[in-house]
């Protein structure tokens, strides 16, 4: 229970921009997290404001969906399919990034 506590928090922590990972099982604390160590009483709110901002980002990204419709690619060749897949994944890390701006405008 102790492990995942940490665990949770480590998560919670990177989301918010407070640690960096520099490698597997690494955690460095980042500039924002040194700001946060001298006034420790704000952190909880950051953390949840900036979990907020990254789970509406998400909110969005799974109400827009990619289309994989099987009818229109039941003529296309293996790396066709392959390359429509790719392009429509492409898409969606593009509409991520627009749409991060808006969601931080929100906030």
């Amino acid at each position: 229970m102790f492990y995942d506590r940490i665990s949770f928090s480590l998560s919670y922590l990177n989301l918010a921009g407070l640690l960096e990972k520099p490698g597997r099982g690494l955690f460095k604390i980042s500039t924002i997290g040194f700001q946060f160590l001298e006034e420790p009483e704000k952190l909880t709110s950051f953390v949840e404001k900036e979990v907020q901002k990254n789970y509406k980002l998400k909110k969005a990204l799974v109400t827009s969906p990619i289309d994989l419709e099987e009818s229109k690619t039941e003529s296309l060749t293996p790396q066709e399919k392959l390359f429509n897949s790719f392009n429509k994944i492409r898409d969606a890390l593009i509409l991520a990034q627009v749409l991060a701006p808006q969601v931080d405008a929100t906030d």
